[in-house]
């Protein structure tokens, strides 16, 4: 039941952290071409075909990655556990199945990253081709909160007075970064704490889940 529920809960987690890095990584990569897209719209290519060209970078990566990713679990990571799990409690051997679910799950993942690059290449490429040529401009600065307080304000150096505009000029961009870091951070100490509490109420699983707890938290890190 425990490993069932990882297998639920944990690629879940990874799938929100590949959403957020696809996503920032799409939508700097479209930022930074905003003048050769203005260019290829202006020669008459139409907004789908612009859009469609950044497809690749996205479907090459899934499918790379979804099939190592099944090819490993299925003839490497699942049959390594199953056979840790039979000899502590003395399970028949097992059948090797095709992995429907994985392959499904691959599946879906690799359409929702493409929906994500789509809407991230869309935003810029249905601007107008003279927008486009021009350099956008940064978000407009504000007055902030602390340099109400011209005492602490004037002892931050400029280095940091320079990080902490920019998260407040870039919130949705510091906003992502954090979340991708903190599901991260939560997987690894996830496996780290459930070897720790499997081991403190029954010592015999700890060469069971052992192995599942350090595969988590490298592939976290």
């Amino acid at each position: 039941d425990g490993i069932e529920r990882m297998a639920a809960v944990f690629p879940t987690l990874f799938t929100l952290v590949v959403a957020l890095v696809v996503f920032m990584t799409i939508t700097r990569l479209v930022e930074s071409e905003r003048s050769q897209i203005g260019c290829l719209a202006s020669l008459g290519y139409t907004r789908h075909q612009i859009v469609s060209s950044y497809m690749p970078f996205t479907a090459i990566g899934c499918i790379v990655g979804g099939a190592i990713g099944l090819l490993l679990g299925h003839f490497f990571v699942g049959p390594v556990i199953y056979a840790i799990i039979k000899d502590n409690f003395g399970l028949p051997d097992g059948d090797p199945t095709v992995p429907w679910v994985g392959i499904g799950t691959a599946l879906a993942l690799i359409a929702l990253m493409l929906l994500i690059t789509l809407i991230a290449a869309n935003a810029t490429a249905r601007a107008k081709p003279t927008l486009l040529f021009v350099r956008k401009p940064p978000p407009a600065g504000r007055k902030l909160f602390l340099e109400r307080f011209p005492g602490l304000w004037s002892r931050i150096s400029y280095r940091h007075k320079s990080t902490i505009r920019n998260i407040v000029r870039y919130r949705i961009r510091f906003v992502l970064t954090v979340f991708s870091m903190l599901l991260s951070t939560v997987i690894v100490y996830a496996g780290l704490a459930l070897r720790s509490a499997l081991s403190e109420s029954n010592p015999e699983l700890d060469d069971t889940m052992g192995p599942i707890s350090l595969l988590l938290v490298v592939a976290a890190t």
